[in-house]
């Protein structure tokens, strides 16, 4: 059965992957400093909250986000459900969505790389499956997602009641994480042929998964 994907798919059995795609292709895309100039987690923070508020949460976390960045392999297990719910605690699915959506129609084109597009929109047009493999939080990419007929991998937080209390549901989706999510959802081996597009460290075990890879070297602006 042939499927054209038009909306992000997290999670699912192998065996319901098989079963969406004949595809034989598999491209996995990092997002911030790939698909992006810059990091879409500290622009959202600064579109959603502003300076003020921002300064004053990272002042408050000031001893443990030095140790986030003083770390060799900083996982952000620690430090990033500290901050979301520091600033968003007490939120609705609905309210933070819409945050999502204002910041994927406002910000998220100025950020977007146009070589990293272009090539994106090339495997779009080979039909291949295209996977957004990403550290940052669920509620801004999944409009992007969408939008480009990407399955969506990243890290997810959790509602009680459709509240988000300030704890994520998964872990942050980095380093060997984003490797191991990919495993979980799709059965390589049913691939004839592995793309992966990064820009860093954290995206290493991605990377390694496929055949042809390509990791940027492009400072961020």
């Amino acid at each position: 059965m042939k499927y054209s994907i038009n909306y992000p798919i997290s999670g699912l059995p192998k065996s319901k992957i098989s079963e969406l795609s004949n595809s034989k292709t598999l491209v996995l895309f990092d997002f911030d400093g790939t698909l992006t100039t810059r990091d879409s987690m500290v622009e959202f923070l600064i579109f959603s909250v502003g300076y003020p508020r921002l300064i004053l949460a990272a002042i408050a976390l000031f001893p443990k986000l030095v140790a986030y960045f003083l770390s060799k392999k900083p996982d952000g297990n620690d430090v990033k459900p500290l901050l979301f719910s520091k600033l968003f605690a007490g939120k609705t699915r609905q309210e933070l969505e819409n945050l999502g959506q204002n910041f994927f129609e406002k910000k998220i084109p100025k950020m977007l790389r146009a070589e990293m597009m272009e090539k994106l929109e090339g495997f779009k047009k080979e039909k291949a499956v295209l996977v957004l493999v990403s550290a940052s939080l669920d509620f801004w990419l999944k409009p992007f997602a969408e939008a480009h007929g990407m399955h969506l991998i990243c890290t997810e937080i959790q509602y009680q009641n459709e509240v988000f209390l300030g704890k994520f549901s998964t872990q942050n989706c980095n380093y060997s994480e984003k490797a191991r999510r990919v495993k979980s959802v799709f059965d390589l081996k049913k691939f004839e042929k592995i793309y992966a597009f990064g820009n860093s460290d954290g995206d290493d075990a991605m990377l390694a998964l496929a055949d042809v890879n390509r990791r940027l070297k492009i400072h961020q602006s």
